[in-house]
């Protein structure tokens, strides 16, 4: 693979493909939500988030475990949360990329729930607003952090 001594963040998984890597799996230890400065190495078991039309268009360029849409895995600390954007949060208006999640809390943020709009992955860009439920990956400890950090405030 071409893919092989990059790291995730030379690697074109979200630029070209929408497509966000959430774990890998080396030598049965489980990397979950690698840092952007994670190398991949030949043998790893990588775990994408995308559609499947997107995963679709990456799949020439990787080897496929058997059409694996879901993966059993032994224990995780990792589990989803969710959490509504509210009046009083300090999240209301802010990008998700200025939220720094991913650094702060080790949160990875898989979907925006908006009126009738399910934005699977979303971009950096996106900005919270005012009743979005926000889906994101995290252990318990970090996400009972971040929820209490977006509405410290109020």
């Amino acid at each position: 693979s071409d893919y092989i001594g990059k790291s995730i963040r030379h690697c074109d998984f979200y630029s070209a493909y929408n497509i966000t890597v959430v774990c890998v799996e080396r030598a049965d230890e489980f990397y979950d939500l690698p840092r952007r400065d994670f190398v991949l190495f030949p043998s790893d078991i990588i775990t994408f988030l995308g559609t499947e039309e997107e995963l679709g268009k990456l799949r020439p360029f990787v080897e496929v475990e058997d059409e694996v849409l879901v993966r059993e895995r032994p224990v995780s600390e990792m589990e989803i949360h969710y959490s509504v954007v509210s009046e009083g949060s300090n999240y209301l208006g802010v990008s998700l990329h200025d939220t720094d999640l991913r650094n702060r809390y080790n949160a990875l943020v898989i979907a925006v729930e908006r009126n009738d709009e399910f934005i699977l992955n979303p971009p950096p860009s996106v900005v919270f607003q005012k009743d979005d439920t926000v889906w994101f990956v995290a252990t318990e400890a970090k996400a009972e952090e971040l929820l209490k950090e977006a509405y410290v405030n109020e």
